[in-house]
């Protein structure tokens, strides 16, 4: 049976582990007792971050143990955004939290240890399953059909586009700004849509500015290489992304 390669959240930990879709995903879904068995030796890792078109998308897995292992990165606990009444909230899962699936909006995910040590990732919104696999172990899985970007930290370097997520991010919200209704609206926007926003974003800024794209082609080739996947895989989210840019006014077109 044919195998894929899963990447490694942090640098330094073990090498990636043969990984194979039939397998170790089930209805699609990655669950945290599947989630278990990428973390034996580390406190989180981070499952086809940047490739959410494979099996059960992208997936951010953290182990919350009872006692530190001092092998790896020993997490306390996740924070993340959410949205309550229609604004945007911190919220927290750690040992103690309730276990039902919690949606996640988009920002940034925070993976902290018990000295206040973290690793930051970026995400276009997803759901957290939370699932204590034995006594002294709780797993916490955040998937997302949008990638989930390394954002730097104590224990992982910086994956090459987030600088790119961050500043789109921040572009939301001074394009929000003190607006509620709008605050609403945009935290309800599917992660796809999101996402497919940055790409087009990213398209219109390197065709309107042939000397940015030949600054940096890698940058333009990554909004090209997305732009035809998700035009061919995901035509109306793409067409959605296109229309928030314009109702924000940030469309760079």
């Amino acid at each position: 049976m044919a195998t894929d390669r899963h990447e490694g959240a942090a640098e330094g930990a073990s090498a990636a582990r043969p990984f194979d879709p039939a397998a170790t995903w089930a209805d699609g879904v990655i669950t945290p007792a599947e989630g278990a068995h990428f973390l034996a030796d580390l406190g989180f890792e981070l499952v086809h971050g940047d490739r959410p078109d494979r099996p059960a998308g992208a997936n951010l897995l953290v182990a919350l143990r009872q006692t530190p292992t001092l092998h790896h990165f020993d997490p306390e606990h996740l924070d993340y955004w959410s949205s309550e009444g229609g604004r945007g909230v911190r919220r927290q899962v750690d040992r103690e939290a309730p276990q039902p699936e919690h949606p996640v909006a988009w920002g940034t995910v925070s993976v902290v240890d018990r000295l206040g040590v973290s690793n930051a990732f970026f995400t276009f919104g997803g759901r957290i399953r939370v699932g204590d696999v034995d006594p002294a172990t709780r797993v916490v899985v955040l998937g997302s059909p949008a990638p989930i970007m390394r954002a730097g930290g104590h224990s992982q370097g910086k994956d090459v586009r987030a600088d790119e997520v961050g500043a789109f991010f921040a572009r939301l919200r001074a394009a929000v700004g003190a607006d509620v209704e709008l605050e609403g609206r945009v935290l309800g926007i599917p992660p796809l849509i999101l996402f497919a926003a940055l790409i087009a974003d990213v398209r219109a800024r390197t065709e309107g500015h042939h000397a940015l794209a030949a600054a940096r082609p890698g940058y333009a080739a990554w909004g090209g290489e997305e732009w035809r996947r998700l035009e061919a895989a995901a035509p109306d989210a793409l067409a959605a992304g296109i229309g928030l840019l314009e109702t924000l006014g940030i469309s760079t077109a």
